[in-house]
C-alpha cells in the first residue's frame, strides 16, 4: 500500500507540474533563415546554455523543505481515478524484445501528455521503437 501511494504521490506531483502556459499567439514571430535558405517562422522553444567548466557541489543545495500537502490531498480526493489510471497503463502490454504493445504504448502516452496539456505531443520516428515528444 505504501508503495501504491509513493507512486500516486509521483504521479500526482507531475500533474501538478503541468500548468497552461501564456497564450503568446498575439505576439509577432521573428523570421530565421532555414536550410533552404528561405526564411522561416522561429521556434518558440526553450534555449539552454550548458557550461562543461561548472562543478556540481550537492553541499550548495538548500535542504528540501516542502511537505506537498495540497498533493496528498488532491491524492486522496481523486484516489480511484489514480488508481484506475495507473491500472490502465499496468493493462497495457509493452515488450520491447518481442515489440509488443510498443506503438499502443507510445500512443498512449502521446494521448495522455495532450490530455494533461501539453502544447506539443507527438510520436517521433526512429531506426527501432518510435519516440514520445512532449512540450
Amino acid at each position: 500500500m505504501m508503495y501504491l501511494r509513493f507512486l500516486l504521490a509521483i504521479f500526482s506531483i507531475v500533474l501538478a507540474a503541468c500548468q497552461p502556459t501564456p497564450d503568446r499567439s498575439h505576439e509577432p514571430l521573428s523570421m530565421e533563415t532555414g536550410l533552404s535558405g528561405s526564411p522561416e517562422p522561429a521556434t518558440a522553444r526553450p534555449q539552454f546554455h550548458l557550461d562543461s567548466n561548472l562543478v556540481f557541489t550537492a553541499a550548495s543545495v538548500e535542504p528540501y523543505a516542502d511537505t506537498h500537502d495540497a498533493v496528498y490531498a488532491h491524492i486522496e480526493q481523486n484516489l480511484e481515478q489514480h488508481i484506475a489510471e495507473i491500472q490502465r497503463w499496468i493493462r497495457q502490454p509493452s515488450v520491447s524484445a518481442q515489440n509488443d504493445g510498443i506503438l499502443e504504448m507510445a500512443e498512449m502516452l502521446r494521448d495522455d501528455l495532450s490530455a494533461l496539456g501539453f502544447q506539443e505531443s507527438e510520436l517521433v520516428p526512429t531506426d527501432g521503437h518510435p519516440g514520445v515528444w512532449g512540450y
